[in-house]
Order: structure tokens, then C-alpha cells, then sequence
């Protein structure tokens, strides 16, 4: 599900792959440095985050306040309804993507 993360000094504009109450897992070729506070958005979601590791073209985050679980729910299943709407073909397109494989 595509995201966008906003620190002080760039924009980035990863895909997150996990999200919990307290926090998320980001992939992507451009993230924020670890320790970096950032905004990130998810469709209309927003909240302020801390950036806790960088790994290989993934990042994780801790939010600065537990999300309410009916957010939580929400994202997940706007999540679920963007992958439904991809042919098997264009999701394994999107992961070539994200990983940075261009054919």
C-alpha cells in the first residue's frame, strides 16, 4: 500500500508492508535515516513517527502515540482492497518495482 514519509529535509515515498498499533515496516529505494522523525501519511491517515532501523531498502518506525484500533482496522483493509484490485500479473510487477528490479 503506497505511503509517504515527510522528515524536515526530503520527501520519500515507500510502500508499507506491515502496520501494528505501534508501529510500521516501510520498503523503498529513497527512506529517512534511522532516529529521523518524520510525518507519515498512509491514504488519510497521518501521524508522527520515529524512524528505528534501516535495512536493505526497508525501514521501521514507532509511532508517537498508539493507533486506535478502528484505525488500525482501516488501513489494513484499504490495504486489502488495493492489492484485490491487481491482476496477479500486475502485482508481481509492483513487487519487481519496489525491489528495484526494471526490466
Amino acid at each position: 500500500m503506497p505511503a509517504s514519509v515527510v522528515t524536515i529535509s526530503a520527501y520519500h515515498f515507500p510502500e508499507l508492508l506491515n502496520i501494528s498499533s505501534l508501529g510500521a515496516k516501510l520498503r523503498g529505494s529513497s527512506l529517512p535515516p534511522p532516529n529521523a522523525i518524520a510525518l507519515l501519511r498512509i491514504g488519510q491517515f497521518k501521524t508522527l513517527c520515529r524512524v528505528v532501523w534501516v535495512e536493505q531498502g526497508q525501514c521501521g518506525v514507532r509511532f508517537e502515540e498508539p493507533l486506535q484500533n478502528k484505525v488500525l482496522k482501516q488501513i489494513q483493509m484499504d490495504g486489502a482492497i488495493v492489492m484485490d484490485m491487481l491482476t496477479p500479473d500486475e502485482q508481481i510487477a509492483a513487487d519487481a518495482w519496489l525491489e528495484g528490479h526494471v526490466d
